[in-house]
């Protein structure tokens, strides 16, 4: 019951007090240290930077390009040919066209444009290998290689145009007459490939091979088709032509033919057989490769041992790696295995890739690679190894990279690159485990932070623009494990790097200052007091006292303070560092300095700490005494006389004081969300002050902290006490409350349930009565203690009459829990009559739930089988829908919703089993009027079904989708099964026989429209049942092509699915024509949501609270 909300009533204790209590002895110097860590801002564990997947790059295969074996092309040899084309252009244009000489002319001409088309194309993959090589060294040469490979190949594709143009006009006009029309076809299939015009050349190198089966392009055309299907993904098509190619072993085609032999056989492979077959072929067109010459030959041995850790990492596991591959490439096989390694990394085999990884730092530790590998190597940690693990490899990776950062083979802008990849992680890291640490008090989680602190500062401390924020972050971290010396020398680190005004910088000022103040003892320092000198003779006074030497540590401490001061901190925190600088001068006998800054801090701090002001009195007069200045001491004591420090008679109360005092500074930590010392703060209090009429306040104050704290027992306990030992309090009511959430938050129902009861019966009017009642109704309803339960939702509706806490769904809904406990404890009669009531009394106010009942009515109608008075039951509901306004029909509940869908469904369902009995006869008349009977009801059905979809249900749009599917289905089995009328002219019984087939087929297509729309739908919601599993299965029925595995997937991301609803036999559904929306859900289509209290989940004490005050 959402309506009712959260409101705990908090005492808080303001007495009128002073600041703290008068002493007559002077107090110690030591400060007490009320800082806390500054929240540390993550810089988030960002994923992996994005990369190229190095697996996915490779699984796409080869290019498709015969250029590899290709003669090579010189630019001189290209330069020669200017002269050629111009003669030969010439020549052409002069030659009558069926003159069988101008064959020959273009011939040769069209083989320079060609050669010119390939000498580019060439250069254009030489110059990217160059950029690839370079890449990483020199980035921006790279792109200057890639725009130039990019221009030849616009070159090239111009040459290879003309080139086409001319072979074409061949192929037109001298077909049957040039006695080298097998090679116009070859070059033409080849230069239409360069174009990516593939079908076109397809169709060429089919005519080459069928045509000119002897050709010397037969081997170089029969790879072009197994080019062909092999991106067509026709792979045991491109291995039988690349077979077929690996048959002419002498020619240049073969080392190319056997690699995509391979590559064919690796995506077709099934088993482990296969991809060792695989690898045998491969290998062999590395062994081709390597007895090749020219650029050509060499990029199919480097593309083949790549690919080969591809092939490997499928069945071979890292074991034998190194020998393997050592033994195919033993110049390459140390990049071969680390990207085997990287392979194995990206298909989640880390184990097997950090083994790789290690093995190479091992085989190679002086070079630079080695941090490249152990930064894989944390790559590989993060996914699934614990903490420990991720920060032992990070350090690792610290020390190799410093390590081989003045390797001879360290790049400058590769060393910049990893530099600036591992201070980021470093980064990341160690405030998220630092932050983590804050939050959860984890020790081990503390350590890690630290170290990783420690290597940022060591390596990236005085480089990084992070610099100030890891450094006071380093300090903060320092502080809190008491390395006061470290502390302040991070403080003061980060302020050197600071711009001035920094985020940090006046947390980082004073977390210096207090760290120097814990660098030394300041509890050894006591103060002598001279204050009774006034009165005594000068020759039994000491000599006055000379200015000792303040030793450096304490300078420093001095200095960080006064820069502290000087940023005008919080004046309860100003005080008590001014007394500290004041009081060190007073210590090393620097009187003139002690007592004015003694004097300064009596007047401006007497508001602010009462006690330290008349400590400064005193010690200012003490240091005035020191110095026989009682001129000075008559002024000052004038001057305190008449301030806020003259109090009178103040030591009967220090009693009353300090007990006041000490409740209000558990007080202040509670304030400050300092739980677990304010926990232990009011505890202690409460024991050393039994009598105090604060008592229940501290004990109350206590459960509450403590619960802050998640020590429920602790809090169970405190409050325990306080109803023992102050029962007439009036904070017994929300003690019991808040014990009735602890149990909650425990889980523990029957008493919380209990509790709940029992703080309503104290306090029926509290405002928390009803949201009381409601969470004890819905625990004991859940318990299964249906009578508590029905006696207490009935509590809650008799008190809810008079309420406007609770609006008229609340109500209604208390009064369906009890009609649901009647079916739930199997009284069927009972429910059935607690239903209808339910119904009559809140049909108009709470549609919502009455469209609930009146669904648990049809239901148990179905289960007593009373079918017809359950589909009546449905058809009330439909009428209910269709009486509301919009506006309260868009305030439905999904529970609702739910059961309107299945009410829907259900009409639908009879309509459908009327469809479905209506069988087909073999006379003609009767057939025809049985077909006009199923179009009838078929669209009464389509209506029907298509309704469901109104409200947005997945479950049940998915199930009307399939019986939609179905309806179909049976009609077009039904057709294709029907006998054949008896015709007395054969022909006539044959149209009439492909007439029922045509219109069976048009029926089947309507019904797959109908299932791929119902698996449709569970892909695009992620919602998966019977029906779409239904709709799958029908869906092989009908169509077996359909492959109902891989494809029927959850595919998130979609809030909305639509189907189109055709005609089914001549226009089946004639004017209807409607749609399935579906929206987002996470309930299953028949879940129902019990009455809840919004507020009663398991979370801290209540939002906003605050401790018992002394009223």
């Amino acid at each position: 019951m959402g309506s009712v909300m959260r409101s705990v009533r908090f005492h808080i204790l303001m007495a009128a007090l002073l600041a703290v209590p008068l002493v007559s002895s002077v107090a110690t110097a030591q400060l007490e240290d009320s800082r806390s860590e500054a929240d540390v801002s993550v810089f988030e564990l960002e994923d992996e930077e994005e990369r190229e997947s190095l697996l996915e790059a490779a699984e796409r295969g080869p290019e498709a390009t015969q250029s590899w074996f290709r003669e090579q092309v010189e630019l001189a040899a290209q330069e020669r040919t200017d002269t050629a084309i111009n003669q030969l252009r010439n020549l052409v244009q002069r030659t009558p066209r069926q003159d069988a000489q101008r064959a020959e002319y273009m011939f040769r001409l069209a083989e320079l444009f060609y050669q010119r088309a390939t000498f580019y194309e060439q250069r254009a993959f030489q110059r990217r290998d160059e950029a690839f090589a370079i890449r990483d060294e020199n980035p921006a040469r790279a792109r200057v290689f890639e725009q130039r490979a990019n221009d030849d190949l616009e070159q090239s594709n111009q040459f290879a145009n003309e080139a086409i143009e001319l072979y074409a006009q061949i192929v037109e006009d001298h077909f049957e007459t040039y006695d080298q029309i097998d090679g116009v076809l070859f070059f033409l299939g080849a230069n239409l490939s360069q174009l990516g015009r593939n079908d076109e050349a397809h169709a060429v190198f089919e005519l080459l091979v069928r045509t000119f089966p002897r050709s010397e392009y037969l081997p170089n055309a029969l790879l072009a088709l197994g080019e062909y299907e092999f991106l067509q993904g026709e792979m045991e098509n491109a291995y039988q032509f690349f077979e077929a190619v690996a048959a002419f072993p002498d020619r240049p085609t073969y080392a190319y033919a056997v690699y995509k032999q391979a590559w064919s056989l690796y995506n077709m492979a099934q088993n482990d057989r296969d991809h060792e077959d695989a690898i045998e072929l491969l290998f062999e067109a590395i062994t081709a490769s390597s007895q090749g010459s020219g650029s050509g030959s060499a990029r199919l041995r480097r593309d083949a041992l790549r690919d080969m850790t591809l092939f490997y990492s499928a069945v071979f596991p890292a074991d034998a790696a190194f020998a393997f591959f050592e033994e195919i490439a033993p110049d390459e096989y140390l990049d071969l295995v680390a990207r085997l390694a990287r392979i194995y990394g990206e298909r989640g085999n880390y184990t097997d890739a950090n083994r790789l990884y290690r093995e190479l730092i091992a085989r190679n530790p002086n070079s630079f690679n080695v941090v490249d590998h152990q930064r894989e190597i944390v790559r590989n940690t993060r996914p699934g190894g614990n903490n420990a693990d991720i920060v032992r490899e990070t350090r690792r990776l610290v020390e190799l990279f410093a390590l081989a950062s003045g390797f001879e083979d360290a790049a400058e802008s590769r060393v910049q690159r990893m530099g600036t990849n591992i201070e980021l992680l470093l980064r990341q890291l160690a405030t998220t485990f630092h932050r983590e640490a804050q939050v959860t008090l984890n020790e081990e989680l503390y350590a890690m932070a630290y170290n990783l602190y420690q290597d940022y500062a060591r390596h990236f401390g005085d480089v990084s623009e992070y610099a100030y924020i890891m450094w006071f972050y380093y300090g903060e971290l320092l502080y809190r494990n008491e390395d006061w010396q470290e502390a302040a020398m991070a403080y003061e680190r980060a302020l050197a790097v600071s711009d001035g005004d920094s985020q940090y910088d006046a947390v980082a000022i004073e977390g210096a200052c207090y760290a120097y103040t814990r660098m030394v003892d300041l509890d050894q320092i006591t103060a002598a007091t001279g204050t009774d000198q006034a009165s005594r003779d000068e020759a039994e006074l000491p000599p006055i006292p000379e200015p000792q030497e303040i030793p450096e540590a304490y300078l420093r401490m001095m200095d960080a303070c006064d820069r502290y001061l000087a940023v005008n901190p919080d004046p309860e925190k100003a005080v008590e560092i001014d007394y500290v600088v004041a009081f060190m001068y007073y210590n090393f006998d620097h009187l003139d300095e002690a007592s004015t800054r003694f004097g300064e801090l009596a007047v401006r701090f007497a508001d602010v700490d009462a006690q330290r002001a008349r400590i400064a009195a005193e010690l200012l007069l003490d240091s005035l005494a020191l110095k026989r200045d009682y001129a000075g001491m008559r002024q000052w004591i004038d001057r305190f006389q008449a301030s806020a420090l003259n109090r009178g008679e103040f030591a009967g109360r220090l009693a009353v004081l300090s007990e006041q005092i000490s409740f209000r500074e558990c007080l202040h930590l509670f304030e400050d969300s300092s739980y677990e010392p304010a926990a232990y703060c009011f505890f202690e209090f409460a024991q050393n002050h039994f009598q105090s009429d604060l008592l229940d306040r501290a004990l109350y104050n206590a459960g509450l902290s403590f619960e802050h704290i998640n020590n429920i027992d602790y809090a169970l306990s405190v409050y325990g006490l306080l109803i023992e030992h102050r029962p007439d309090s009036e904070l017994v009511p929300d003690t019991i409350f808040e014990m009735a959430r602890t149990y909650h938050r425990l889980a523990i129902y029957d008493e919380a349930a209990s509790l709940y009861e029992r703080y309503a019966s104290i306090r029926p009017d509290g405002d928390n009565a009803l949201r009381a009642l409601i969470s004890a109704a819905t625990f004991r309803h859940g318990l299964g203690h249906w009578d508590d339960a029905t006696r207490v939702y009935q509590s809650i509706i008799r008190m809810a009459r008079g309420s406007e806490e609770l609006s008229s769904d609340d109500i209604a809904e208390a009064n369906f829990r009890v009609a649901e406990i009647e079916e739930e404890r199997g009284r069927t009669r009972n429910a059935m009559q607690a239903y209808e009531r339910f119904v009559r009394d809140f049909r108009g106010s709470s549609p919502s739930f009455a469209l609930q009942a009146m669904g648990r009515m049809a239901q148990l109608h179905e289960a007593a089988g009373r079918p017809d008075r359950a589909l009546r039951q449905y058809r009330e509901m439909m009428s209910l829908v269709d009486g509301l306004d919009a506006e309260t029909r868009a305030q439905l509940e999904m529970q609702a919703l739910e059961a309107v869908a299945r009410a829907q469904f259900m009409i639908g369902e009879e309509i459908f089993e009327r469809f479905e009995a209506i069988p087909l006869p073999r006379n003609e008349a009767q057939q025809q009027e049985a077909i006009r009977q199923k179009q009838e009801i078929g669209r009464e059905a389509m209506v029907a079904y298509t309704r469901v979809g109104e409200f947005n249900r997945p479950g049940w749009n998915i199930a009307a989708l399939t019986r939609l599917g179905r309806l179909y289905h049976v009609f077009y089995e039904q057709i294709i099964d029907a006998p054949i009328p008896n015709f007395s002219d054969p022909l006539e019984e044959e149209r009439y026989r492909v007439l029922l087939e045509e219109q069976a087929e048009h029926i089947k297509d309507d019904a797959m429209m109908r299932y791929e729309a119902a698996i449709q739908v569970a892909r695009d919601t992620g919602w998966f049942n019977e029906f779409s599993f239904e709709a799958a299965r029908l869906m092989q029925e009908i169509e077996p092509s359909f492959r109902a595995g891989s494809e029927v997937r959850v595919t998130p991301g979609h809030d909305r699915s639509r189907f189109y609803t055709s005609g089914l036999l001549e226009n089946f559904d004639g004017s209807v024509q409607g749609e399935i929306g579906v929206g987002r859900s996470q309930d299953a289509p028949t879940d129902e949501t019990p009455m809840e209290d919004e507020g009663t989940g398991a979370e801290a004490p209540s939002p906003g609270a605050h401790p018992a005050e002394e009223g």
